[in-house]
């Protein structure tokens, strides 16, 4: 979706920040095609593959559990590597 049909809307609607943010988060995760960033890694791709073959049999707890993994190697990274 578009950042200035989001802007839009925002100001149309009378959002507050915080209803804007979760109006942009929500037009984020609905996106339906992505492209993967030329900077990736091949074992990054390696991983969308592995992702995109998976899709729609993963249980809550796989889920869960690979946020879980992204979300704190991401913020425990110091230079954007996801190593250990």
């Amino acid at each position: 979706m578009p950042e200035r049909f989001i802007e839009r809307m925002a100001v149309e609607l009378s959002l507050s920040e915080g209803e804007r943010k979760a109006l942009e988060k929500a037009a984020r995760i609905s996106l339906r095609h992505r492209t993967v960033p030329t900077n990736a890694s091949p074992e990054e791709y390696e991983l969308v593959d592995a992702l995109w073959e998976a899709l729609g049999r993963l249980g809550s707890n796989q889920i869960n559990a690979m946020r879980f993994v992204i979300l704190t190697n991401t913020a425990n990274s110091t230079e954007g590597s996801m190593d250990p």
